[in-house]
């Protein structure tokens, strides 16, 4: 089972884990290197460090424990870090972070500024789903 790691506040965090049984995470609310989405990665270091360099000592992770098969049914996109960084200043220049998505369930690829850290954005209703849904486990720490 993948476990991915979110971080933010602790207010959103324990928000997205619910209860009730359904989570509410939005993929409309982020924006990042690629675009609109629901930003995660696989190390719960990375992540506390990002929460805590947005919120402080008031930081939170949202850890997701996701069904093996449910989420390897998602169509996923891979980049590499040139496509990162092309992606990334068409974004900026464009002004359309806000916005862009692609058909794709999820993208994967590095972060511009570290690139041995990989992120996944979801970015589908399909991906929104899944993770709000019974087959993913939400807990926040």
């Amino acid at each position: 089972m993948p476990v991915l790691y979110h971080g933010t506040s602790f207010g959103y965090a324990t928000a997205m884990a619910g209860p009730p049984a359904v989570g509410t995470i939005d993929i409309t609310r982020g924006e990042g290197e690629f675009g609109q989405g629901f930003y995660t990665q696989k190390s719960s270091s990375n992540a506390a460090r990002r929460g805590q360099g947005i919120y402080g000592q008031n930081y939170g992770i949202l850890v997701l424990t996701i069904d093996d098969q449910a989420y390897h049914g998602l169509r996923f996109k891979r980049l590499t870090l040139r496509m990162v960084q092309r992606l990334d200043a068409r974004l900026k220049n464009n002004h359309t972070k806000h916005i862009y998505t692609t058909a794709h369930d999820v993208m994967v690829g590095p972060l511009v500024g570290e690139p041995k850290i990989e992120q996944k954005k979801f970015q589908t209703v399909n991906a929104q789903t899944l993770i709000n849904g019974p087959q993913t486990q939400r807990t926040a720490t």
